[in-house]
């Protein structure tokens, strides 16, 4: 069993990368900068931090670009990550679960309550608007408003 995990071990794609990494005589800056990510990022991949790297999805993408740029096998590089996901899957469901793992955007929640309100502002300041940049036209003259000089027709 102690063999088995020493493979997994060896076998993770953050050793993977980092070796293949090495061997082309990269540094993590020159990979960040073909791959147009934070050298962090990069770093957080070899260390197969993964839950710092949000959905795991974006995770695989990340390696598989990485390894595709080292000119890895995808078949290696994908089983080493289809196996590190499957060890890694509970801890960064549990970080999740927790607040801690990185989030990809901000969300934003309003009460509906505030929703309606605002709405209903906005609609008022339209009329008022449209109300103001109406023409005023003037009234025609009943026989009720016509004044008593007036000549009769």
């Amino acid at each position: 069993m102690s063999e088995e995990v020493a493979q997994d071990r060896v076998d993770t794609p953050g050793l993977q990368l980092t070796a293949a990494r090495e061997r082309a005589g990269w540094s993590l800056l020159q990979v960040a900068d073909k791959l147009h990510l934070d050298v962090s990022t990069v770093r957080a991949l070899e260390a197969d931090d993964f839950a710092a790297l949000g959905a795991l999805v974006y995770v695989r993408g990340h390696l598989r670009r990485y390894g595709e740029l080292l000119g890895m096998p995808a078949g290696e590089i994908e089983v080493a990550c289809a196996r590190a996901m499957r060890l890694d899957e509970a801890a960064y469901l549990k970080r999740i679960a927790r607040g801690q793992a990185r989030s990809t955007g901000r969300s934003l929640t309003v009460p509906p309550a505030a929703a309606a309100v605002a709405a209903a502002i906005v609609v008022v300041l339209a009329l008022i608007w449209w109300a103001m940049r109406m023409p005023h036209r003037a009234r025609p003259a009943t026989p009720d408003t016509v004044p008593a000089s007036a000549p009769h027709p």
